[in-house]
């Protein structure tokens, strides 16, 4: 399961995306986090989960072989014009926020004669964009305007995906040094409780900037991609 949060006030009122994870620090771990940093700032998080990211490009390697290596995926999305309309919705245990339908299953839209696994790979990677984007106006309807995302996990090594996820969110996306921190984040909660750190800000000024990643797609580009994915998901949540 992959995970994002964002700052919000104290005594905002609980989205309408959010299950029983009420409230979450910044601290997250999993294959893929994208922590938001919107205009608000406070100490308390909200959290929505996506249940297939990291997920997606294992399935692609593992199960259905279109390749040895996941970083093998960068190649392919670039060797690749556009999407050529075919999207996925990797409802494979249900979908996660902001629809919360156990009961879908996966689509795989928009497939032609043409249609092969370069093409099945981009719409993969391709949704955790749109997932996202979906968490984002889930975040806007209840007040929030996120203006940065920092993200880490194996697939922000994607320099193709980190910046079709800025595209499509439409907001600069930050990458770590350490793009893998799930055991660094276990180490910084073990060094909070001994006493090596003093607070979870303290522990926060170990983050370094890799690479940033800024909006570079027109905005009809990025509607007529959106209308697809929305498209999608309506035939994903027709179960």
């Amino acid at each position: 399961m992959n995970f994002l949060a964002s700052s919000v006030s104290a005594s905002a009122v609980i989205p309408k995306y959010l299950t029983s994870a009420q409230a979450a620090p910044f601290l997250l771990f999993g294959p893929l986090k994208l922590v938001i940093k919107p205009v608000l700032e406070a100490s308390s998080g909200d959290v929505g989960s996506l249940f297939i990211a990291g997920a997606g490009v294992q399935w692609l390697r593992d199960r259905m072989k279109f390749f040895k290596k996941a970083f093998e995926t960068e190649k392919i999305l670039k060797s690749l014009k556009d999407n050529r309309d075919v999207y996925l919705v990797p409802a494979f245990t249900g979908m996660g926020a902001p629809y919360w339908n156990q009961q879908s299953r996966g689509v795989l839209s928009g497939l032609t004669r043409d249609t092969g696994p370069k093409e099945i790979v981009r719409a993969t990677i391709e949704s955790v964009a749109y997932q996202t984007h979906d968490l984002f106006e889930a975040m806007k309807h209840d007040g929030l305007r996120p203006r940065m995302v920092k993200v880490d996990g194996g697939m922000v090594m994607n320099n193709w995906f980190s910046q079709f996820l800025s595209d499509v969110v439409n907001v600069k996306v930050y990458r770590p040094k350490v793009h893998e921190t799930t055991a660094l984040g276990a180490a910084f909660m073990a060094g909070l409780k001994i006493g090596v750190y003093k607070s979870l800000k303290d522990i926060s000024k170990n983050w370094s900037l890799e690479k940033k990643f800024t909006p570079k797609m027109k905005n009809s580009d990025r509607k007529t991609l959106l209308v697809g994915w929305s498209k999608a998901i309506k035939r994903a949540l027709i179960n």
